[in-house]
């Protein structure tokens, strides 16, 4: 008989509890980490995605072609940044509904 999800009374690992200590300090450390990648992606694309959230307030609906417009000066890690890692100046392009 398979023991329950997480174990049950008595149960016995097939690691030691070192082992499961060791395996959550690093998924933290990853989640910790991918928490830091999305927060930097989300503040340095703050203006197209405003632009965006603005776009969606007023039209309800956005095409492929406007939403490209809007996103054209998206910046992924490392790419379009300053070398004070900033995002470089760009200009805001508006879509029309």
């Amino acid at each position: 008989m398979l023991a329950p999800v997480g174990g049950g009374p008595g149960y016995v690992h097939g690691y030691s509890e070192q082992s499961a200590q060791d395996v959550e300090t690093a998924i933290k450390a990853i989640l910790e980490r991918a928490f830091q990648a999305a927060s930097v992606i989300l503040s340095r694309n703050r203006t197209p995605l405003e632009s965006t959230a603005a776009q969606l307030l007023m039209c309800e609906t956005l095409t492929e072609q406007q939403l490209q417009q809007l996103f054209a000066s998206a910046v992924m890690p490392d790419e379009g940044l300053d070398s004070h890692g900033h995002i470089a100046e760009h200009s805001a392009s508006s879509a029309v509904c």
